[in-house]
């Protein structure tokens, strides 16, 4: 049946300038019942199915059995616990199966044994060390001078290495202090304990570039620093009364805390054996005591914590770095690998200019810097098949929907990597659940452009070009949703003005 010019008319208005009757609202009603589920359904599929960068979502539970990212990492608290020893690897897949990441110096004067730091310990717990510094984000100038003057090295050359990773790792990033410049895919947060944080974990193919000046090794001619009594770096919260005999023969014929410093260690050196299965004698004992006073062996954790621990019974500021220590390699080639396995510990002490290295395991281990091992070291093409592996494994786990509980993956885009079929998809990462609460990404430092520190065009152009096309397909997306969001709208004004 045709309505009449006229009825039609009266009809629309109506629907504009008289109230509603009941009938009218109930269809109303319904039209809206029926526009919101599809506009809300939407809203969400271009939300899961389009993350924005540094979306944050639960754990993924994966057919199969999987549920997380395999992810490597260093002991978050030193236990002074035996360790077993290292398998060892017969060819070059073995190697890059044990592979962590690979450092590429761009300079020839980074030393031969490069310390990599990823935390340190300063207070002695009941079983061991730990750290009460590692969430304070207030860096001082002894380990990163990002801004301020040079310390201990003003007068040395800045370094530049560039950090490829081939497995997840941690959301901490080993460097060498003293850190001055940093590129990479994540911004950074500087921590007490002297480590850089990124608000989630490392993806295979993250590559960072670090610019920094080597830290000194102590020596008796470096002033130690001036501490209160009350300072933390001098803190032995327990009962050491069994070692003050120690500590006092230790320092015998030094004159000055600086002297003190480096006669602890030609000590320790000279009257303690290297052994990873470390034996324990007295569990009523801190291990540290214990490996002072009775078994006289343990690995680089006893060593570092017995040097830090005679240090400060004699007023000397100290702590335990640990982290890795790249060394074992060919002078003669290009790369710098450092496998897991290799993570190692040293005591720092705390100088007028900032920390230095003091470091007596590396000759109690009698660690070989012409390592030459009996099979061919990995190509660069080897390393980039094996990232793309990894990459391959992090898909898996990455894709899809993700539950709203266990521990949370972040997806962050990514900037940089080794592979040359690199997508828009970022990559799975593990949130850092030390990343300050409330601190939202844009609050750390941003970090300097891929290939600007090691002088690498190629690198910057790939950057460039990567976030050229993230920034088309994030202004296609917007434009998809405002584009659907109309039409929604109008469905919904029509909906009501036919209701």
């Amino acid at each position: 049946m045709t309505m009449s010019p006229e009825i039609s008319a009266s009809v629309v208005t109506e629907e504009i300038d008289s109230p509603l009757s009941k009938p009218g609202l109930a269809i109303l009603f319904v039209s809206f019942l029926l526009a919101f589920p599809l506009y809300f359904s939407i809203l969400l599929y271009f939300h899961f199915n389009s993350p924005e960068p540094n979306q944050s979502r639960s754990k993924k539970e994966i057919p199969g059995g999987k549920t997380s990212l395999e992810i490597r990492a260093l002991p978050t608290k030193l236990e002074l616990q035996p360790i077993p020893p290292i398998d060892p690897t017969y060819s070059t897949k073995d190697f890059l199966d044990k592979m962590v990441f690979v450092v590429n110096p761009t300079q020839s004067h980074v030393p031969d044994r490069l310390y990599l730091r990823v935390r340190s310990f300063e207070n002695f717990s009941r079983h061991g060390m730990d750290s009460l510094k590692e969430t304070k984000v207030n860096p001082d100038l002894p380990n990163f001078l990002i801004s301020g003057e040079r310390s201990h090295s003003s007068n040395k050359q800045s370094s530049i290495i560039t950090m490829t990773f081939l497995r997840n790792f941690e959301s901490t990033l080993p460097h060498p202090p003293t850190l001055l410049s940093l590129g990479g895919p994540q911004e950074f947060l500087l921590f007490e304990d002297g480590s850089i944080q990124f608000p989630a974990t490392i993806s295979p193919g993250d590559s960072y570039e670090i610019e920094f000046v080597p830290q000194p090794f102590f020596s008796a001619d470096i002033k130690v620093a001036n501490l209160p009594k009350s300072s933390v770096y001098l803190s032995v919260p327990f009962d050491s009364s069994g070692v003050e005999d120690i500590s006092r023969e230790a320092v015998k014929g030094a004159f000055n805390s600086s002297e003190k410093a480096v006669s602890i260690g030609r000590y320790i050196e000279k009257n303690f054996v290297y052994n990873r299965w470390s034996p324990v004698t007295k569990k009523s004992l801190h291990p540290v005591v214990d490996f002072l006073k009775h078994t006289k062996e343990g690995h680089c954790q006893h060593f570092a914590a017995g040097v830090v621990l005679l240090c400060r019974l004699n007023g000397i500021g100290a702590r335990v770095a640990a982290g890795y220590l790249a060394s074992r390699f060919p002078k003669s080639f290009d790369k710098l690998f450092v496998p897991n396995g290799e993570g190692h510990a040293w005591a720092e002490i705390l100088t007028d200019k900032g920390w230095a290295i003091l470091d007596v395991a590396v000759s109690a281990r009698n660690r070989e810097i012409n390592f030459k091992p009996s099979f061919p070291l990995p190509t660069t093409e080897e390393i980039k098949r094996q990232i793309e592996n990894e990459i391959e494994k992090n898909k898996k786990i990455g894709s899809g929907r993700y539950r709203e509980e266990g521990e949370s993956l972040v997806k962050l885009e990514k900037e940089a990597d080794l592979t040359e079929n690199s997508n828009l998809k970022s990559p799975p990462r593990v949130e850092n659940h030390r990343w300050p609460e409330g601190s939202e990404t844009g609050k750390g430092f941003k970090p300097q452009v891929p290939g600007s520190l090691s002088k690498n065009p190629e690198l910057t152009k790939k950057h460039l070009k990567i976030q050229a096309k993230k920034e088309k397909t994030l202004e296609g997306r917007y434009d998809r949703r405002i584009v659907f969001s109309a039409i929604i709208f109008i469905i919904f004004i029509i909906e009501i003005k036919t209701g």
